[in-house]
C-alpha cells in the first residue's frame, strides 16, 4: 500500500505526485470520486476481491475508475479474469458476499475503509 504513490511518481517521472487518502463511510467516498471525475481528474481505488484467497490482506487490487452513475461506477482492470472494463453498483461494492470487486475489506475490526490515491501534476 505505501508503494502506489512512490511509483506512480516513478512511473510518471513526476509529472504526477499523490496522496494517499483514506475514508471511513461511503458518502464523502463517493462524493470524492465524483469530484475527481467530473474534474477530469485520474481515480485509482483500492478493492478486495470476494471471495479472497488472501483474507489476511486489507486490498487484493489497485484499478482506475474510470466512470460513474448514481447507481455504481466503472473499473478499468487489467485482471482478464474480470474483464477489461467493469461495472459494480454501490451495493455491490458495499458487499462481502457478492463475488468480484468490494470495498469491503476482510478484516473484522474495520467495518468500511475506503483507500485512494489523490495524484496531481
Amino acid at each position: 500500500l505505501d508503494d502506489i504513490v512512490p511509483v506512480i511518481e516513478k512511473v510518471t517521472k513526476n509529472k504526477y505526485k499523490g496522496n494517499l487518502i483514506r475514508f471511513f463511510s461511503i458518502e464523502p467516498y463517493k462524493n470524492w470520486i465524483k469530484t475527481q471525475i467530473d474534474s477530469n481528474k485520474p481515480v485509482i481505488a483500492t478493492f478486495k476481491l470476494n471471495p479472497s484467497t488472501t483474507p489476511q490482506w486489507i486490498i487484493d487490487h489497485f484499478s482506475v475508475i474510470s466512470g460513474y452513475d448514481e447507481n455504481g461506477i466503472y473499473i478499468l482492470t487489467t485482471w482478464d479474469e474480470y474483464q477489461a472494463k467493469k461495472y459494480r453498483t454501490w451495493e455491490q461494492l458495499l458487499s462481502k458476499s457478492m463475488n468480484g470487486y468490494s470495498f469491503v475489506h476482510s478484516n473484522p475490526n474495520i467495518k468500511y475503509l475506503f483507500i485512494a490515491v489523490d495524484m496531481y501534476e
